[in-house]
Parts: C-alpha cells; structure tokens; sequence
C-alpha cells in the first residue's frame, strides 16, 4: 500500500476554505485506498513556541521545504502531499503532488503583498522545472495551470473542493441571518463587506451578519447586528451556510470561490 504524508498546518485550522479543501483530498486519497499520515509541527515543535506567529511560519516554511525530503529518502514507498502551492526539497518526481487551488495572485497581483508574490512567483518557477504531480479543485483551475507552466496535461489531477461535504440538517425556523466566509486578507473585502450590509435595508428587517473566519487578529466590530465566529468545525459550518438566507461574498478578487461551490451544494442547487 501506498503511503500518503500531507501537510497538516491547512488541515487543522478551521473556517477557511483552504483548509476544508485539503482535508476533502486528504478523504478523497484515504477513500482510494492509501496510507494517509498527517505531518504536523506539533512533533517538532512545543505547544509553547507555536504561539509565536515568526517562529510558526518559520517552522512552517522549514516543515514545508525539508521534512518531505528527509522522510521520501527514508521510506521510498511514500508519497508528499502539500496542500497550497509550497515545493518541497527533492519534489523532482511523481512522489510528491502540490496543490494549486487558484492562480488569482498571477491574475490580480495589486491585492498581493510583494513578499506574497515572490512566495507564489517561485514554487511556480520551481514547479515549471518540476515533475511533481499538480493537484487543482476544477478543470478551469487545471487548463489556467497547464497554460501558464507550459506543462503536459497528465501531470494534473482534478480533485473537486465539494467531494465531500457533511451533511447539513435545516432548522425548522427560517433564519434570520447572512453568513460571510471570509478572512483578514485585503482582497476579502471584508470592511466594505460590512458597511455594505449596514447601509442595506437589511438590518432594519432584523437579519445579522454573521462573519465566520480565521484570523490571525479577530476583527472588531461594535454593531449588534454584525457577529464574528471562529473555530467551527466542519460540520457546525456546514449547518450555518445551510441555514444562512444568503451567502455573502463581495472579495474585490476570488480564484475558485470555493465558499460559493459549497453554500449551492448546500442549498440544493448544484449536485
């Protein structure tokens, strides 16, 4: 059997599309019969260091680049997986796949920090040279990818960001609340998002807004009818979109638009 090593840095954070995405693959592998063993920075690092955003995202970047590496030249049997973008040391075969579930900082670069873009910028350039397997949400997402890496189609695997989604009862009482999937990023839009929905006539017909997101700093908002949550679980989540009377999404710039796939999923109105 094969065995199958993901990063779990996007698998355990909550509320973020990202993350519901790269715990779908991790399902997906695991339902086609491989292995699959989550690598985690909690067996390198203690829980105590971890609170410190440098040293997490250095040691994130270090998990990402090296460990992979170091455990494929161990076990030649094991496949890596990273769930957004990061090229691993020795990604130079089929034993490593790398995650592309958009390229909206290639299409939309002003809503990038340039430490961002030189970040993206370079697991591209690595993976043009690379023959990694590439792993995309959509077909859209695969041919944009195959274009711009100049790349053969077999190198790319479609991998559907709604393959499993957990089902989702209806409260017996329609809701009173829009739900907005977002996060901190400038591109979510997230401040005119909420002066949009407070000079709507919507307040005044009692609906709230619920934010539900991961954020490095919680957003602050004085308003009684704008709520923030974090740390919902994947189900928790799905019962808030299926109950929400709409979905909120006004990013000055979205790639897949992962929340849109799964509030229709959830609505009845795409299978």
């Amino acid at each position: 059997m094969t065995r199958v090593i993901i990063n779990s840095h996007y698998i355990d954070r909550r509320i973020s599309g990202l993350s519901r995405y790269a715990r779908q693959i991790e399902s997906a592998l695991a339902a086609s019969g491989f292995e699959v063993r989550r690598l985690g920075m909690a067996a390198v690092l203690p829980h105590g260091l971890l609170k410190n955003t440098f040293v997490r995202k250095l040691a994130t970047l270090g998990l990402e680049l090296a460990a992979p590496a170091i455990i494929k030249g161990r076990d030649r049997s094991v496949v890596h997986v990273s769930p957004a973008y990061s090229v691993p040391i020795g990604s130079h075969s089929a034993r490593s796949a790398v995650v592309i579930h958009d390229l909206i900082f290639n299409d939309m670069p002003q809503y990038y920090a340039l430490s961002e873009r030189l970040y993206f910028g370079a697991n591209l350039a690595l993976l043009r040279r690379s023959k990694c397997r590439i792993v995309v949400p959509s077909p859209y997402v695969g041919e944009q990818v195959r274009t711009l890496l100049h790349c053969h189609a077999d190198r790319i695997y479609v991998i559907p960001p709604y393959s499993s989604l957990p089902a989702a009862e209806r409260a017996p009482v329609s809701s009173r609340y829009m739900i907005c999937l977002s996060n901190a990023h400038p591109r979510k839009n997230l401040n005119a998002t909420v002066a949009g929905f407070l000079a709507s006539g919507a307040p005044a017909q009692g609906y709230q807004l619920v934010i539900a997101g991961n954020f490095e700093t919680r957003p602050a908002y004085l308003q009684d009818r704008v709520k923030v949550i974090e740390g919902l679980d994947d189900q928790a989540l799905a019962s808030m979109i299926a109950n929400a009377s709409a979905l909120l999404l006004f990013s000055a710039s979205e790639g897949f638009g992962i929340p849109v796939v799964e509030a229709a999923v959830l609505a009845g109105k795409l299978i």
